[in-house]
């Protein structure tokens, strides 16, 4: 059979790769420490959870609109201006089936054969993939320590070329947990504008930022593209639910691309996620982050003592973007060894980037202070090895 150049050209996730290793390995009898895989141990809260066996109850599910549930998009809004200030028009929120399908939204309704999309190196890796499927042509910008590993106003400006459409950027950051200070973002967002190109912010992680409430890029460019989800700060990753804002012209576009790639997100996913706005579940998903927040300065300090550098602390998400290159290892080296020898899956930098992907490797404090104590033990032996 033979496939098409897109299925051929896309490069594996590592982060689930690994996962499937550590799978392996269990299956054997090992016991495996799951650094890899961004996916909070909390589970979504127990509000959340009682709302979906409530709404599984009703005999009849049927489709929703393709831009979701209006009290969800209204929910979503009242969430902006609760939280950020910043009044949002429900009509301008589209639900999706995880922040995965805003992406691919987006990505289908921007992007033509030929653009050029700037993205700084390292980033999520399935952006690129979004963007190379639509058949865009990737601005990889290295992005190192030195400039938080992201984006700033003057590598920007310094690679806009006549052919640049647009820029895509997370803060906090996927691999990193590194965020764009606002002052950056907004001159970022300013000059990209001024081009006439398009901005897309992904801030999945924008409510689990370490230093109080980070202000949503919509509080100054209100016509800037955001992606969330409700898989981070609520805790539901497996039921595939995210959200977008979109300026107003781009709402039937979405609508139109929705219905023919998936129809609707899914419908009691939907009325469940309405829970998640209540003070109680909003209560819950902060002190969460208060754990996070420990388990973040635990690793930081586990790390320090086992003689790996952190370059740049995260101040959002739940990554540490670990410096390998003490080690005399590259970062695939080091955690298929690191697997093998220790059973701990972290993720290779190769995932997220080209230029120094391979000095680094992510590790996800999202799991619990017994796996993080016990894989950091596990990595001090492994580091102690070599």
């Amino acid at each position: 059979m033979k496939f098409s150049d897109r299925a051929n050209a896309i490069t594996p996730f590592y982060a689930m790769a690994f996962s499937e290793k550590a799978s392996a390995l269990e299956a054997k009898g090992h016991h495996v420490v799951r650094l890899n895989i961004g996916e909070p141990d909390f589970g979504a809260p127990g509000p959340v959870v009682q709302a979906m066996q409530d709404v599984m109850e009703k005999a009849e599910l049927p489709y929703t609109s393709a831009l979701g549930l209006p009290a969800l998009r209204e929910a979503i809004a009242g969430f902006y201006l609760q939280r950020h200030g910043v009044a949002v028009n429900p009509n301008n929120v589209v639900v999706t089936a995880g922040a995965s399908a805003a992406l691919l939204l987006v990505s289908a309704a921007l992007v033509n054969h030929g653009d050029k999309v700037m993205l700084a190196d390292p980033a999520y890796p399935c952006n690129r993939q979004f963007i190379r499927s639509f058949g865009g042509q990737l601005q990889s910008i290295p992005a190192g320590a030195e400039q938080r590993f992201q984006l700033t106003p003057h590598n920007v400006q310094a690679n806009w070329q006549n052919d640049t459409k647009g820029v895509m950027l997370a803060s906090p950051s996927n691999p990193t947990g590194t965020s764009v200070p606002e002052s950056d973002l907004a001159a970022i967002c300013d000059f990209v504008k001024s081009r006439g190109g398009w901005r897309i912010v992904d801030e999945i992680y924008l409510n689990l930022s370490h230093h109080g409430d980070a202000q949503t890029v919509l509080a100054f460019d209100p016509d800037a593209i955001v992606i969330n989800s409700f898989s981070k700060y609520f805790g539901m990753t497996g039921w595939r639910l995210g959200w977008c804002v979109v300026p107003d012209d781009m709402v039937p576009v979405m609508e139109r691309l929705a219905q023919n790639l998936y129809i609707c997100p899914s419908t009691p996913a939907q009325y469940a996620a309405l829970a998640c706005f209540t003070p109680e579940t909003l209560n819950v998903c902060e002190g969460r982050r208060d754990i996070l927040l420990h388990r973040r300065q635990r690793v930081l300090d586990g790390l320090k003592q086992a003689g790996l550098s952190v370059d740049v602390e995260p101040d959002g998400a739940f990554y540490v973007y670990i410096n390998v290159t003490s080690t005399g290892l590259n970062a695939m080296t080091f955690c298929e060894r690191l697997l093998e020898e220790q059973h701990v899956a972290l993720t290779p930098g190769n995932d997220f980037g080209e230029v120094t992907g391979d000095d680094y490797v992510r590790l996800s404090f999202a799991a619990s202070e017994t796996a993080l104590d016990e894989g950091i033990k596990r990595i001090g032996t492994f580091l102690a090895s070599l």
